[in-house]
């Protein structure tokens, strides 16, 4: 049977400390080189969503997008009244 003492509490709580203190600069360099990859990431999604709305099939799309929406857009009046 083994008592735990004050002493060996605190024993134990130096020894967590010093090993958040050892292991602290290996999660930083983690989480930079996380970070660094999500913003080439970005980056690249970035770019490449420059270069679709940039390109003619996208100026196209947008011109056919303006133009069923005003020939398809309900128009305000009496014929378009909801009576139900």
């Amino acid at each position: 049977e083994h008592k735990t003492t004050s002493e060996d509490l605190f024993a134990e709580q130096l020894a967590a400390a010093q090993y958040l203190r050892d292991l602290s600069p290996r999660l930083k360099s983690v989480a930079d080189a996380v970070g660094r990859e999500t913003a080439a990431q970005l980056a690249a999604k970035e770019n490449e969503l420059r270069m679709i709305k940039s390109s003619r099939g996208w100026r196209l799309v947008k011109r056919y997008a303006a133009i069923k929406h005003k020939l398809f857009s309900p128009k305000p009046g009496p014929d378009n009244l909801d009576l139900n």
